[in-house]
């Protein structure tokens, strides 16, 4: 299946739970500023009001040219899996970070992705969400942004799932700063891995690298394999496996975020 003949926009996730269609969104929240622009995010919440703060879940999207990522967020896989984590009980949090050009620019991306994390703590009381109880949701090229801001932010960030993600960008020696295997430790939060069995084997074997280093610091870890699934297996491939998957990854978030530390 060649990923570059797929428009993705419109895809959802090939799993569902009563209530997605009812849940709050509340849009084009700017969570930064830049001289080109502002940065924005929108939240998910369940459908009936909660009597106190809710738990978490951040969204960090994939890489890409910059037009191709400005409006990610309202793009049929990250509005479903909006609804899907609102409709069980969690708050989604989806955003827009900046394009890494290709590498060139993985600081500004990295920034972006801690900008909108001190966004969600410093305001949290009035987004109605507990800023102790966070879990990072990363797929693809968003793999190692997400990753590493878990581990950044380990007080807060109670897991972390990680789904068909790059780990390791590029190849250059200089990016090796951001590799992610550099910050796991045995303080990290619990993570949940979804691996595609069909992806681009250099995607695997770094990811494979991630999930090893985890495993030797010591960290709650689980790994599901999709053997027949390819990138983006949560939208491209509905059937039992996946819904399998994403099901499991909905308990993981649920009952991390909600268990007593």
């Amino acid at each position: 299946m060649a990923e570059g003949s797929i428009d993705f926009r419109p895809l959802e996730v090939a799993f569902s739970v009563p209530g997605m269609g009812q849940v709050q969104r509340q849009r084009g929240l700017v969570y930064k500023s830049l001289p080109s622009g502002t940065l924005l995010m929108d939240i998910y919440r369940p459908s009936q009001p909660a009597r106190q703060p809710l738990p978490a879940v951040v969204f960090v999207h994939g890489d890409g040219p910059a037009d191709w990522l400005k409006d990610i967020k309202d793009w049929g896989q990250y509005v479903s899996w909006g609804r899907l984590v609102a409709a069980s009980g969690l708050i989604g949090i989806t955003f827009n970070h900046r394009s890494t050009e290709r590498w060139t620019r993985i600081a500004d991306a990295a920034a972006d992705v801690d900008d909108l994390m001190a966004t969600i703590r410093g305001q949290a009381t009035g987004y109605g969400i507990d800023a102790s109880r966070l879990a990072i949701w990363v797929a693809s090229a968003g793999g190692f942004l997400g990753a590493r801001a878990a581990f950044d932010h380990r007080s807060s960030v109670r897991c972390l799932a990680v789904y068909y993600g790059l780990m390791e960008p590029g190849g250059a020696p200089e990016l090796e700063r951001f590799s992610v295997k550099a910050v796991v430790n045995r303080d990290g939060a619990p993570v949940l891995v979804a691996r595609a069995g069909l992806d681009r084997p250099q995607l695997n074997e770094a990811l494979d690298r991630f999930t090893e280093a985890a495993l030797k610091a010591g960290l709650e870890l689980e790994v599901h394999n999709h053997a027949r699934g390819h990138h983006a297996f949560d939208v491209l491939d509905p059937g039992p496996r996946s819904s399998e998957i994403i099901a499991r990854t909905i308990d993981f978030l649920r009952t991390n975020l909600t268990r007593v530390p």
